[in-house]
C-alpha cells in the first residue's frame, strides 16, 4: 500500500511544478503597489450614497442607508469593533456626514407618500444622537451635501423644486440646533443638480453643480463662488457642457471640490469622455483650465478627491466588463504632470463610491464593497511605500481567499481536464494505435517503451504546442499565452519524463494495448491541466 502511494508523488510533484510555473507566467496582477490589503470597517447596506467621518486615530464614524432593511444607520467603528443604531426607518437614501464642532452632523432623505423630508442629526462627543426633520415640502428635494468652514460654521446645500423647476438652496445648521433657514441660490431654466461644495480660508463657499440647458439637450458643469451670507459672488463659470446626458439626468454625477494647504480650490467630475480635474483660486480664478486624466473607457458612478501635505489624491469607480474597481490619481500640487494613475484595490467583487482621506502624509480610501452571495462591507486600504508582492499574489492567486481559491483552481483544473480529455477522445485512440504499431516495430528492443514514450511525447509537442492540430475545447500553448521557448519546451520535457515513468513503472505490468493507450491519454491529460490552470487562473482574476 504504501509502494503504491509513493509511486504516485512523482505524478504529484510534475504536476504542482508544472502548475507552479505556469501560474507564475501567467499570472493576473492581483496586489496594489502603493495600496495595503482592503481592511472590512462593518458591514454595509448596498447604497450609492453614504456619508464617512476618520478620525485622527484611525476611528470612524459612518451615516448610510440599509436599502434591504428601509434603515438610515449610524454606525461607530472603534478598537476593530462595530457599533450601530438606527435613525430613522423608511424609504431613506442620499446620507451625508459631517465633522464639525466635536460632534457629527448629518443630513438624508426620507420619501414620504407625496412629500420630501430632509432630516438631520446631531451625535456628540457622548454619543447622545439628536434627530430633527428639518424640512418637509410637497416638492421634491435632492441630493443634500453638508459643508464646513475654518470658523466652524456649517452649510447645507440641496436641490428643491420648490418653484417649479430644481433650484439650488443653502442654508446655515448649527449642531445644536437643527433647524433650517433656506435662501434661494439658483433660478433654473429647468434643472439644477448635484451639488457640492468647499469652503476656502476666508469663509466663502465654492460650489460645483450640474444645470440643465441647451433646450434639456444637454447639461453644464457649472462653478460658482458664494460668500458667507449665501449670496453669489460672481457669475458662475461653465467648465462643460455634457452631451452624453441629452437622453435624461442622472441618478446622480461623480463631481468633488477640496482644498489644497496653499488655500486653492481643486475639482475633479465626469466628462463625457472620462474624469476631469481644474484648479481655481480663492477668488475663483481659474488657475488650470479642466484636464482630462482619465483615459479609460467609461463613465465612473462616483469619485472623491482630497489633499495631503503636498500631493493630491483622486480615486473614481473604474467600470469594467464584470464590475468596478478603484482607481487612484496621485499627484503633485505645484506640479500636476508629476503624476501616476494605478489601481488601488485587487479584491473580489466591485468596489463602489470611494471616499478619499487625507492628512499630512497618510491617506486612506474607503469604499463600499460587494461581493456575489456575500454581505456588502466598507472597507480601507491605505497609502504606502512600493510594497512587493506575496506568494499568492505571484500566482494569481491574491484576490480572496488564497485557500479557498487554491482548492478551487486544484479542483476544477483536474476535472476540467479529465473532461476536455475524454472529449479529445479520438486523439487518445489515435496516439494509441501509435503506440501498439510502434511496441510490435520494435518488438526485439528492450527499450521500445521508452521509444514510444519519445514518439508520444513529439506528437504531442506537434498537437499542443506547434504547430498545432485541430483539438475539441482545448488549444495551443502559444494560444493560452505560453510561448514555446520556454513554456514549450519544458511542457515537451515534463510530458516525456511522465509518460516515461507511468509506461516504465505504474504501468509496467498490464497487457501492450491498455498500456499505450493509458500513456497517450495521460499524455493528453497533462495538457488538458496546464490548460485548464491557465483558464481557471484567468476565470480567479474576475470572481
Amino acid at each position: 500500500m504504501i509502494r503504491r502511494l509513493l509511486l504516485v508523488l512523482p505524478i504529484l510533484a510534475l504536476f504542482f511544478t508544472s502548475a507552479v510555473i505556469v501560474l507564475a507566467a501567467r499570472a493576473p496582477r492581483t496586489w496594489a503597489t502603493h495600496w495595503t490589503d482592503p481592511a472590512t470597517i462593518s458591514p454595509a447596506g448596498g447604497t450609492y450614497d453614504y456619508g464617512a467621518v476618520r478620525h485622527s486615530n484611525g476611528q470612524w464614524d459612518l451615516l448610510w442607508a440599509d436599502n434591504s432593511a428601509q434603515q438610515l444607520i449610524f454606525t461607530v467603528h472603534r478598537d476593530g469593533r462595530s457599533r450601530s443604531v438606527v435613525l430613522d426607518s423608511g424609504d431613506v437614501s442620499q446620507a451625508n456626514l459631517l465633522r464639525a464642532g466635536g460632534a457629527d452632523l448629518g443630513v438624508w432623505l426620507r420619501n414620504e407618500n407625496g412629500r420630501s423630508v430632509l432630516m438631520g442629526a446631531s451625535v456628540g462627543s457622548g454619543r447622545t444622537v439628536r434627530v430633527s426633520q428639518l424640512l418637509s415640502s410637497p416638492a421634491p428635494l435632492e441630493h443634500p451635501y453638508l459643508v464646513a468652514t475654518r470658523r466652524g460654521a456649517v452649510f447645507v446645500v440641496f436641490s428643491w423644486q420648490r418653484y417649479g423647476n430644481f433650484d439650488l438652496f443653502i442654508s446655515p445648521l448649527s449642531p445644536s440646533r437643527l433647524r433650517l433657514a433656506p435662501h434661494r441660490l439658483t433660478v433654473a431654466s429647468y434643472y439644477s443638480f448635484y451639488p457640492r461644495a468647499v469652503a476656502d480660508a476666508h469663509g466663502n463657499l465654492h460650489l460645483l453643480h450640474l444645470e440643465s440647458c441647451c433646450g434639456q439637450k444637454a447639461w453644464h458643469v457649472m462653478y460658482d463662488r458664494i460668500d458667507g451670507h449665501g449670496n453669489r459672488a460672481a457669475a458662475g463659470t461653465v467648465l462643460a457642457t455634457l452631451e452624453s446626458l441629452s437622453g435624461g439626468g442622472p441618478t446622480q454625477w461623480p463631481m468633488e471640490l477640496a482644498l489644497d494647504r496653499f488655500g486653492d480650490v481643486w475639482g475633479a467630475y465626469a466628462g463625457d469622455a472620462g474624469v476631469y480635474l481644474f484648479e481655481a483660486s480663492s477668488t475663483g480664478r481659474l488657475l488650470r483650465a479642466p484636464f482630462q486624466i482619465d483615459t479609460q473607457d467609461g463613465r465612473p458612478n462616483s469619485l472623491s478627491l482630497n489633499f495631503g501635505q503636498s500631493t493630491g489624491f483622486l480615486a473614481w469607480e473604474q467600470p469594467y466588463d464584470l464590475g468596478t474597481y478603484i482607481d487612484a490619481f496621485r499627484f503633485e500640487v505645484k506640479d500636476p504632470s508629476s503624476s501616476s494613475t494605478e489601481r488601488a484595490v485587487y479584491a473580489s467583487g466591485s468596489q463602489l463610491e470611494p471616499h478619499v482621506f487625507a492628512s499630512g502624509h497618510a491617506t486612506t480610501i474607503m469604499w463600499e464593497s460587494t461581493t456575489q452571495g456575500r454581505t456588502t462591507t466598507f472597507q480601507t486600504s491605505e497609502y504606502r511605500s512600493a510594497s512587493g508582492p506575496t506568494l499568492a499574489q505571484r500566482v494569481g492567486l491574491g484576490l480572496g481567499n488564497p485557500w479557498e481559491e487554491i482548492g478551487l483552481l486544484v479542483l476544477g483544473a483536474l476535472g476540467f481536464a479529465t473532461l476536455t480529455t475524454t472529449v479529445n477522445i479520438i486523439w487518445v485512440l489515435g496516439l494509441t494505435a501509435v503506440g501498439v504499431l510502434t511496441i510490435r516495430l520494435f518488438r526485439w528492443l528492450p527499450s521500445r517503451w521508452l521509444v514510444y514514450a519519445c514518439v508520444l511525447a513529439v506528437l504531442l509537442f506537434f498537437v499542443f504546442v506547434s504547430p498545432g492540430a485541430p483539438i475539441l475545447f482545448l488549444d495551443t500553448m502559444p494560444a493560452s499565452g505560453l510561448a514555446v521557448l520556454p513554456f514549450g519546451l519544458m511542457a515537451f520535457g515534463a510530458v516525456l519524463g511522465f509518460v516515461t515513468f507511468v509506461g516504465e513503472v505504474p504501468l509496467k505490468r498490464i497487457d501492450d494495448a491498455y498500456r499505450a493507450g493509458l500513456m497517450a491519454f495521460l499524455g493528453v491529460y497533462f495538457f488538458a491541466f496546464v490548460e485548464a490552470v491557465v483558464f481557471i487562473q484567468q476565470r480567479l482574476g474576475y470572481i
